[in-house]
């Protein structure tokens, strides 16, 4: 069995490549983001005399199921505003946090003194030597010796 989960335009792009070889046995587990897609998908699909078979819903779609097709549309539609509520409820939980004040976000980094990691790299130090002294990686130290 082949799970495929892509987006219509993923799929437009590989021009239902993989599908055509392996029609007899593929099954999606998210065939596209909102109803326009699915709707486009499952038609494109249709033409190409694939049937679309929904197992947890009990229903197919195709040329001959217009109760099918309505199916789809309807459930796509819920499925859809299903997807756009939970995301304006996240929008609004953040909202929330960050005007009651509560951290939202990266934080921010903390200063490094790259001035004194120069001094140190002048004197003669080590790179390993100064990035344990100063709490950075060996990195951030050869980018500071590359900058002066």
């Amino acid at each position: 069995m082949l799970v495929i989960s892509l987006r219509y335009t993923t799929l437009l792009a590989l021009q239902f490549a993989s599908l055509y070889y392996n029609r007899r046995n593929a099954v999606f587990l998210c065939l596209c983001r909102n109803t326009a897609d699915l709707l486009a998908t499952v038609e494109r699909l249709t033409e190409r005399g694939v049937v679309v078979q929904f197992h947890k819903e009990d229903f197919k779609t195709g040329k001959n199921s217009p109760a099918g097709n309505m199916m789809l549309t309807v459930l796509a539609a819920v499925a859809q505003m299903e997807r756009e509520t939970m995301l304006e409820r996240q929008r609004e939980g953040y909202e929330a946090a960050k005007a009651a004040g509560r951290i939202t976000g990266r934080g921010k980094g903390r200063s490094i003194d790259r001035e004194a990691i120069k001094a140190e790299l002048a004197a003669g130090k080590t790179i390993r030597a100064i990035a344990e002294s100063h709490n950075v990686s060996t990195r951030t130290v050869m980018n500071i010796k590359a900058e002066a």
